[in-house]
């Protein structure tokens, strides 16, 4: 595959820089603060900061914010509280993980959660008071691909133009899971982009930067690209029947030839439509709507699928639900983790079930990362999930040889575990 070779050899220096080298631990609680301290040393990391209030952190965050790869933060502290703390944290530019743990209520929890998440900083949760420690490390040291933590380096238009020039992108697969049987039953591809150093850059900043400047369809066609031919070599392979998707944005679709382009490679490739799905963020609803509702209709009637993603972070998702022609709906990860501590996250789920399900759309949970997301997916009947649990993701490689693992474990493992 052109440009997969060359964007492969820098996949080990992006990896390297994934580890958690440095943790701030931000509590007023010495004791906690001490345990904590060993729990993390013990745990390999290489250096642990400790800050008994939202001030003193702050202070450090200014000096060494790209050095800090997590933070474990508490709400209610003493000169500068774990809230004001976040809004210090979004200007400072922190790009680590973040944790929150606290005593406060669940539903306060479940506020600052999303407050961080809306902050634009990598929350990985919220954990309630009295703590398991080693959860906490568990949290914090999980390897989450293509997050390079603090150490990133910023995207800029010429660095992204750069990277494309030089062909360092590549397709990232994880793996949609069939709840009712455990098997395999597709993939999304996810973009993955290199700067020339080996660091992986962040793929929403280069999105967005893409979208700014005219350039997501340079990104959009070389994915496109690299998905026909790997859906070939599925095919090759006696797996041709797993279906792969990929995200589209608004302004390819007001392309007019976008569908006729798209058609004519799938049918030139010797594949069908069917076996692919074109995912849409809810911020599709542009300047001119009609052509998009023509776009996509045509796209329908060529035999394409169309998945509506990140359901339930939108302002007008219903709106869009009755104007445009979904065949399935992907509930946002923000509600699918949350759901099982969090009221209101459940409620969503719940609802976006229901109105799928009236709407006779097939329903896919994303970010199922534990047996609590699974559960969930169990209990309101989703047809398919996608998350850590089952795979994060992965080079076409390793996709084909967790379908052949999959194959070969047929009524096994993968089918207990969604049993329960």
């Amino acid at each position: 595959m052109p440009g997969l070779d060359s964007a492969l050899q820098f996949q080990n220096a992006a990896n390297a820089a994934n580890a958690v080298n440095a943790v701030m631990i931000v509590d007023d609680d010495p004791m906690f603060r001490m345990i904590l301290e060993q729990v993390l040393r013990a745990r390999g990391v290489g250096e642990v900061i400790v800050a008994q209030d939202g001030a003193v952190a702050s202070a450090i965050l200014d000096q060494r914010h790209a050095e800090i790869d997590a933070i474990t933060l508490d709400l209610s502290m003493p000169n500068l509280d774990g809230v004001e703390f976040l809004r210090h944290a979004k200007v400072a530019n922190y790009h680590g993980r973040l944790l929150l743990i606290s005593g406060e209520h669940k539903t306060v929890l479940a506020s600052a959660e999303r407050l961080a998440t809306l902050s634009g900083l990598d929350c990985l949760g919220a954990i309630a008071k009295p703590v398991d420690f080693n959860r906490i490390a568990e949290k914090l040291l999980s390897a989450k691909e293509n997050e390079i933590a603090g150490r990133r380096a910023p995207v800029d238009i010429d660095r992204l133009v750069s990277s494309l020039k030089a062909s360092r992108l590549a397709a990232y697969y994880q793996p949609r899971t069939n709840v009712r049987n455990g098997r395999i039953c597709g993939a999304e591809a996810l973009a993955r982009i290199w700067d020339e150093d080996g660091t992986m850059l962040d793929a929403g900043e280069a999105i967005n930067l893409a979208e700014k400047h005219g350039r997501i369809s340079d990104i959009t066609w070389r994915i496109v690209e690299i998905v026909m031919d790997d859906a070939r070599r599925l095919a090759d392979s006696g797996f041709g029947h797993l279906a792969l998707s990929f995200n589209i944005s608004s302004s390819i679709l007001c392309n007019l030839q976008f569908t006729d382009q798209l058609a004519d490679m799938v049918r030139l490739s010797g594949l069908q439509p069917t076996n692919f799905i074109l995912e849409l963020t809810e911020n599709i609803i542009p300047r001119d709507p009609l052509i998009i509702l023509e776009a996509m209709t045509r796209l329908r009637m060529a035999g394409f699928k169309l998945a509506i993603d990140d359901f339930g972070t939108g302002a007008s998702n219903i709106e869009q639900l009755g104007m445009f022609p979904f065949t399935e709906l992907k509930i946002d990860k923000g509600f699918v983790l949350g759901a099982a501590n969090d009221k209101f996250a459940r409620a969503c789920v719940e609802t976006s079930v229901s109105l799928a399900r009236q709407l006779d759309l097939r329903v896919v949970a994303e970010g199922v990362e534990g047996e609590a997301e699974l559960a969930l997916a169990r209990q309101f009947g989703i047809d398919e999930v996608q998350g850590f649990y089952f795979g994060k993701p992965m080079p076409f490689a390793d996709l084909i040889a967790y379908a052949q693992d999959d194959a070969e474990q047929a009524g096994g493992y993968r089918e207990q575990m969604l049993a329960g």
